[in-house]
């Protein structure tokens, strides 16, 4: 019958939609000297979307069929280019990254020596504004993965923890599927599509800190970025050498704080010659009790234009006598990007502390000419341009750019939304949509919380009221207050949180239970 015959249609359209989704890469990478690199970047460059290994140095991705250009990257390792074609089936890579070798260039001399890194970064911080304006508008999608650990604790702790049953060494995981998009100048909206938690809860859905935090910008993540305009009174630049990453030059650059402090990053970034762009960086900064790790990894979404692809943030300190380390991994995908036209061409910018300015260039300076006709010499015409004139120029825009508004005293319009269904997903969704594999700890973690959790609802109504406990204050307890309505409190530790845009949290968290028949209950939670 006819519908019979359109039910068939759909049953096998559904199929062949899944078939097309449930194959994809997976795999493992490796040193030369065979040892698993963890958070390694791989990214497709065909779906402009990345992801990253674990930390056993596991990845996979579901692709459709097709062929596909999978770089595979590890800070101080060279660059893997592979070209694989996907069929019904999945595939499996497994990648060996050889040690980069980086070559060295002559300083270059004005007056005295000067270390080429100094010249380097002073095109660079000359073009950050500039990589910041350079599209009208983007919007991506950001899965991100979080894992906790404590590493140790006060001797009472551990005794109360060990007396409870309760497991020192359990791993706390949270998983979120995000929605981000950008409007320039300054307009931001984040939607939370799905998230998973250790605890139940929406905390880490707001992924801000992370994705927003770009280092061009003169301060990220409450630091002052090497980027800054004042980066040469905080920082100092050492050239380590270049090396080639698919056609790029790649210079290899130290920082160094002048100073130790709260508000500072030491490490290595990674800067491409011409471009004056950032193609990946391995920076530390240090909060308060607190260390954080920043390695981001950039990729080619759109020609020439790099954007973030893959981050890793490692947080880890003490506080109390409580010591944690926290591993924050973030992969960006379905890249749509639109350019801001009157920014597209060929920039031929000059350092002019070590070349030559000539007559054309001095002679623009001090001109009253409209911003278009500046953009178009620039970017149209490729005249050549100091680093002093371009910044000046690209604040020009800017400022036009912020007369325009309707408010043009608002730095920054943010909105962020969480969908109704977010916390809804069931695990096969998440095997679906996962693009870094969970590790056995972290399913150990997940199968406790998913077991607990249903029971957890049943066992707060048959709590029989205790006496108060110390050990109540870090790891809560329920309370019966009735026959069918309980009382559960959550304990501090659980609520005990910090992230970089809001510093520490503690939560005191309550909620009330009502038993209404055999199999509903309901809960109410301020």
């Amino acid at each position: 019958t006819k519908p019979m015959q359109r039910l068939l249609i759909v049953i096998l359209t559904i199929f062949q939609t899944a078939v097309l989704f449930s194959q994809g890469i997976s795999g493992t990478i490796t040193g030369a000297d065979g040892e698993t690199l963890p958070y390694a970047s791989i990214y497709i460059k065909e779906q402009a979307s990345g992801t990253t290994s674990n930390i056993n140095g596991k990845y996979q991705l579901k692709l459709p069929p097709g062929t596909y250009e999978v770089t595979f990257q590890y800070v101080g390792f060279k660059t893997e280019v592979k070209s694989i074609e996907v069929g019904s089936s999945d595939v499996v890579l497994d990648v060996t990254l050889a040690l980069q070798t980086e070559f060295l260039q002559e300083a270059t001399v004005v007056g005295k020596s000067e270390d080429p890194a100094w010249s380097i970064m002073r095109l660079a911080i000359a073009k950050a504004p500039y990589q910041l304006l350079r599209f009208k508008s983007y919007s991506a999608k950001v899965y991100m993965k979080g894992t906790g650990k404590l590493e140790d604790m006060p001797w009472l702790a551990k005794k109360m923890m060990s007396k409870d049953d309760i497991d020192i060494d359990r791993a706390f995981t949270s998983e979120s599927v995000n929605q981000i998009s950008f409007e320039s100048p300054n307009t931001y909206k984040e939607k939370v599509i799905s998230v998973r938690t250790s605890g139940k809860e929406l905390d880490g859905a707001n992924p801000s800190s992370y994705i927003n935090a770009s280092f061009y910008r003169p301060m990220v993540v409450g630091g002052v970025s090497p980027f800054s305009p004042h980066a040469f009174s905080y920082y100092k630049f050492h050239y380590l050498g270049n090396f080639t990453d698919r056609g790029y030059k790649i210079h290899k650059i130290e920082v160094t704080p002048r100073s130790k402090g709260d508000q500072v990053f030491t490490g290595i970034i990674f800067i491409r010659d011409g471009y004056w762009d950032l193609h990946s960086l391995d920076v530390k900064t240090h909060v308060q009790f607190f260390d954080i790790g920043i390695v981001q990894f950039y990729g080619p979404v759109k020609e020439h234009l790099w954007m973030p692809v893959t981050q890793k943030y490692e947080i880890s300190g003490s506080f109390m006598g409580f010591k944690g380390r926290y591993n924050y991994l973030a992969s960006v995908s379905d890249y749509h990007i639109v350019e801001n036209e009157a920014l597209k061409g060929e920039i031929n910018l000059v350092d002019e502390k070590l070349e030559d300015v000539s007559p054309e260039v001095a002679d623009n300076k001090g001109k009253q000419q409209k911003t278009d006709e500046n953009l178009g010499k620039v970017f149209k015409e490729s005249k050549p341009v100091t680093t002093k004139e371009f910044v000046s120029l690209i604040d020009d825009m800017a400022e036009e750019q912020e007369e325009e508004l309707a408010e043009p005293d608002v730095i920054s319009d943010y909105s962020f939304k969480i969908d109704s269904a977010a916390a809804k997903k069931d695990s096969l969704y998440w095997d679906s949509i996962r693009t870094v594999p969970l590790t056995e700890e972290e399913i150990k973690g997940y199968r406790k919380d998913d077991s607990t959790y249903v029971e957890t609802l049943n066992d707060s109504i048959k709590a029989h009221f205790k006496v108060f406990r110390a050990s109540d204050l870090f790891f809560g307890n329920s309370y019966k207050l009735g026959e069918k309505t309980a009382l559960r409190f959550h304990g501090f530790l659980p609520g005990l949180r910090f992230n970089t845009v809001e510093g520490f949290n503690l939560d005191a968290a309550f909620d009330l239970s009502v038993k209404a028949d055999t199999y509903k209950v309901y809960s109410i939670a301020p």
